[in-house]
């Protein structure tokens, strides 16, 4: 046997791995998901990593509070894919929020802003050819939309003093290329309603869109799509903050 099946039969035999839970958080790194858990460890829940094949999963327990789970799925959205269904086969999640880190794809855009998706579109689908429209894989929906109750926690959310600054909503483009001032220009001739990027949320929308889960994303703008001045350094250089930020709106969306 391989070590993932290893992995994936000691996943089967936990009983974590089988016990529903209340909202599953997820993010591409582990330095998008380690904020979430240490301000979960700070509200007194009680952290335990399970082994599993794909990604890196946590589940946070309360005595008479919620039952979370967390997981690092790894980059991309094969790995989004595949990590997620695995984890809502066995877990049934009542939610999913996707945070971390995001691309600003808007011209407006500044680092540290949340952008709460209310659609996901994936920006590496082309079928038009066929008379389908930019973005929509063949035989599926052009769009995936925000669950109408999270959005509404969102939006609630985003009345917190706290973030209501630095919250904005709109439409979340996704694929597995990496957004820069080299190609920038044609995404958003192409997806003019799209406000950030990233290479996870669309791969996790249509996933709980086929599972029935309900599903948002919250991701905080790490750096500027547009911008030619050391996007990778930004990048590097603004992760942990924006992952703090964005870990905080996700757990006010979550009622925590």
């Amino acid at each position: 046997m391989t070590s993932s099946h290893l992995k994936f039969a000691a996943f089967q035999n936990s009983a974590l791995a089988h016990a529903r839970v209340d909202t599953l958080f997820i993010s591409a790194m582990p330095e998008e998901m380690a904020p979430m858990i240490e301000m979960l460890s700070d509200r007194e829940f009680a952290i335990t990593s399970v082994d599993s094949p794909v990604g890196s999963v946590y589940f946070a327990r309360k005595d008479g509070g919620s039952h979370l789970a967390s997981c690092v799925t790894g980059i991309g959205m094969v790995d989004t894919a595949q990590a997620l269904s695995l984890l809502i086969a066995h877990l049934d999640p009542r939610a999913v929020i996707s945070i971390g880190s995001a691309g600003g794809l808007a011209r407006d855009s500044r680092v540290g802003q949340i952008v709460v998706g209310t659609h996901y579109v994936n920006g590496g689908a082309d079928a038009t050819v066929f008379e389908y429209l930019p973005g929509q894989v063949p035989q599926h929906p052009a769009l995936y939309a925000a669950h109408a109750a999270l959005f509404e926690a969102a939006r609630q959310a985003a009345n917190d003093p706290q973030f209501s600054d630095i919250t904005r909503f709109g439409h979340v483009l996704s694929s597995d290329s990496f957004i820069t001032e080299r190609n920038v220009g044609n995404y958003r001739s192409v997806f003019p309603d799209a406000v950030s990027t990233d290479m996870e949320s669309t791969s996790a929308a249509q996933v709980c869109a086929t599972w029935g889960v309900p599903f948002i994303s919250c991701r905080a703008i790490s750096d500027l799509c547009g911008d030619p001045d050391d996007q990778s350094v930004s990048f590097h250089a603004e992760l942990s903050t924006v992952a703090q930020t964005s870990a905080r709106f996700a757990l006010a969306c979550a009622g925590l």
